[in-house]
């Protein structure tokens, strides 16, 4: 009984713990606490901030509607030729606190 009663108690404990946890989740994402897509602060750039793109080969609505499809154009880039996309007042707000850099050689 006493084993039940201990069990019963971790799992209630363990309940509120997560409770508290879930009320900090970031509203950035990060690579310490990754959240969904309704979070991501490039979901929907053109309508919040300034896109600027070099070329028309790509429409800018669909590359940040979130659908993760892939897009692709006739005409290529390269050095020669780079597709620039330029985002402007994104909010000065840090959201990585850990770099990793490569895998090394796997």
């Amino acid at each position: 009984m006493k084993i039940i009663h201990k069990l019963s108690l971790s799992l209630i404990l363990l309940f509120f713990v997560q409770v508290l946890y879930a009320q900090y989740d970031p509203v950035i994402p990060n690579n310490r606490m990754p959240v969904s897509l309704e979070h991501n602060i490039l979901f929907n750039a053109t309508e919040r901030y300034t896109v600027e793109i070099n070329k028309s080969i790509i429409s800018l609505e669909a590359l940040f509607d979130g659908s993760f499809a892939s897009h692709s154009s006739s005409e290529g880039i390269s050095e020669s030729n780079p597709l620039i996309i330029t985002i402007k007042d994104l909010p000065r707000v840090h959201t990585y606190q850990v770099f990793i850099h490569g895998m090394g050689d796997m």
